[in-house]
């Protein structure tokens, strides 16, 4: 069955809609998580029903998200500033170990940021909430299937590439990662 080209406009325009809102909720910083966990909501409703949910379910979701979305925000602040930082005195020299210290750190950054992705499609899952609950999944579910955390992970990373080499078309990559990490891990079935 071959899907119309409106179909696809569609598609494409409610996602767009999504990323949207996603980057303005996320404008205050603090914000960031409960506004990636309400855009994932979105989208994982968008899967399901091929229609955008409501404003008001999507204000829900991010009201309800504040909170946890707040510790997850700084949570993800954190582990990225040391990862950078560690990263950073690696290749430097500061830190003894070379290359392979090196390649070890660049590998468990990835493992973070796959895990991290796995986390939010866990998020999106419960409307946006329960970032530790989804968390414990994610890492349960990267158990039984590595290849999801390294999917997501060059996912992540290409996205965050296109981001900052076009600035223009980040909420639209922003959306689009959310609509491929939810993809990804439904075809891979976790």
């Amino acid at each position: 069955m071959r899907t119309d080209w409106r179909e696809v406009v569609r598609a494409g325009s409610d996602l767009a809609i999504i990323g949207f809102v996603v980057l303005l909720l996320s404008l205050p910083i603090l914000t960031a998580g409960a506004a990636l966990g309400a855009g994932s909501a979105a989208v994982r409703h968008w899967c399901d029903h091929r229609s955008l949910p409501s404003a008001r379910a999507i204000a829900g979701w991010f009201g309800r998200g504040l909170l946890p979305g707040l510790g997850a925000t700084v949570a993800a602040f954190v582990v990225a500033t040391a990862l950078f930082l560690d990263v950073r005195a690696v290749a430097a020299g500061i830190v003894p170990g070379g290359m392979v210290a090196l390649a070890v750190t660049v590998l468990a950054t990835a493992y973070v940021i796959g895990i991290a992705a796995l986390t939010v499609v866990q998020v999106g899952r419960t409307d946006g909430r329960h970032w530790i609950a989804g968390l414990r999944t994610a890492v349960r579910l990267e158990r039984r299937t590595a290849a999801a955390t390294a999917i997501l992970c060059v996912l992540v990373v290409m996205a965050v590439f296109l981001g900052s080499v076009l600035p223009a078309t980040t909420p639209l990559v922003v959306a689009f990662a959310l609509f491929a990490a939810h993809v990804t891990t439904r075809r891979i079935g976790v």
